[in-house]
């Protein structure tokens, strides 16, 4: 290509050629280059990571060959104290998710062992980032990628631990349960939402909603922002719309005279909307004495969802601080930490005890607030408020009959 330029104090144009000039230069950079490969051959190509964080560095000083003798040595009490969970059940999960988390590149990958044990200990202690990357060798962005991957990989692979519809054998599992746990019959469990804060104040809150079993294990589960969850095809929204068709049949309480048949029901929170299949306290101070019995005998079971939350922050306390990720990831983190919490009850005995919760002393019988009280106070949500005018007939019928039935069985 070729343009004209004016000669400095005449009126002369001379050609001038770019490209010929653009090649010129071009040679001379090829030229450094091949010098600098001659002279500095270590220090010629950009570093993959930085020298701390190298495969050598890796290999003699990560945190992760520490751990692994633990796991030779089945050293299971000091196993605990990095993860929560026995050397059984990680080594259980690891077979469950190990084709998932298996990684192939030039390098030599991070193993799926260790990716499963750095996202264990990130979600079990909140463990700053900053220092999970020191103790593992690795770079923040790598290790950012390794924590969201694996949490994925939990909440996809291992789904039959977060249940967000139980059939209709579950149901009635739930029911009986139930009936044995607290007394209240044709009760499927309790309803509540707890919610977590992302760091940027205009960006809505996470919602985990759900109920939970005897064994306080979370069932019935579903996570998202605050406005997409009534959304979705959850049992918050069936409850609402009357469409829970895998609930146990009506029930005949003794007083067949009447012939009031008490529905299946969930007990909610007071501001919930009292429907076909939820049951809400009587609101108020100055209550008679059978409705005060009635919310003592629904606060019982609405203790056990309280407790199983609660159970559930004070283990995986990565959800007792704000979240700094990108929502997706947000909701694959509670996903990711109800998932271990249900799988551990199954597996580690030792993961769940009965000072977590709420109990009676076997000895003095005096009643004694869990462990996770001390510390965590449920950040429960207030997704119920806009639907708290829709009651019907048909709940408060459901409430009065219920009463009624548990205070003349107390008498």
């Amino acid at each position: 290509m070729q343009y004209y330029n004016k000669v400095k104090n005449t009126n002369i144009l001379v050609r001038y050629d770019y490209m010929e000039k653009f090649m010129e230069l071009f040679k001379i950079y090829l030229a450094f280059v091949n010098f600098i490969d001659v002279v500095c051959p270590n220090t010629s190509r950009q570093l993959w990571t930085r020298e701390e964080f190298s495969q050598t560095e890796r290999d003699m000083h990560s945190l992760f060959n520490q751990i692994f003798e633990l796991i030779k040595q089945r050293n299971n009490r000091e196993f605990r104290k990095f993860t929560r969970l026995n050397i059984t059940t990680f080594e259980h999960l690891l077979r469950l998710l190990k084709k998932k988390l298996l990684k192939y590149s030039q390098r030599k990958p991070i193993p799926p062992q260790c990716r499963l044990l750095i996202t264990i200990i990130y979600l079990a202690f909140d463990t700053p980032k900053p220092l999970l990357s020191m103790a593992f060798r690795l770079g923040m962005s790598t290790l950012r990628k390794i924590i969201s991957e694996t949490c994925e990989c939990i909440a996809k692979e291992l789904s039959g631990y977060f249940i967000v519809n139980m059939d209709d054998e579950g149901y009635y599992d739930q029911s009986d349960a139930y009936m044995e746990a607290t007394g209240l019959p044709n009760c499927v469990g309790s309803f509540d939402a707890i919610q977590f804060v992302t760091e940027r104040k205009t960006r809505d809150p996470i919602v985990l909603m759900g109920s939970c079993n005897t064994r306080y294990q979370l069932v019935n589960v579903d996570v998202g922002l605050i406005h997409e969850i009534g959304e979705k095809d959850n049992v918050f929204k069936k409850i609402l719309e009357d469409d829970l068709q895998s609930l146990p049949e009506d029930m005949q309480l003794l007083d067949a005279s009447t012939g009031m048949m008490l529905t299946a029901y969930m007990i909610t929170p007071s501001t919930f909307p009292l429907l076909k299949h939820t049951m809400r306290p009587y609101p108020g101070v100055a209550l008679s004495e059978d409705k005060l019995h009635f919310n003592e005998r629904l606060k019982k079971c609405s203790n056990l969802l309280d407790n199983s939350y609660g159970v559930l922050l004070h283990k995986w306390r990565v959800l007792q601080n704000k979240f700094t990720c990108l929502p997706d990831t947000a909701c694959h983190i509670v996903k990711a930490c109800v998932i271990l919490h249900n799988f551990a009850i199954d597996h580690d005995k030792s993961y769940f005890f009965k000072e977590l919760v709420d109990h009676y002393d076997e000895d003095t019988q005096v009643f004694k607030k869990g462990v996770w009280r001390e510390t965590i106070s449920l950040p429960k949500s207030k997704i119920y408020e806009n639907f708290q005018c829709n009651s019907g007939n048909e709940g408060f019928l459901n409430r009065d009959l219920l009463k009624d039935y548990l205070y003349r069985e107390n008498m």
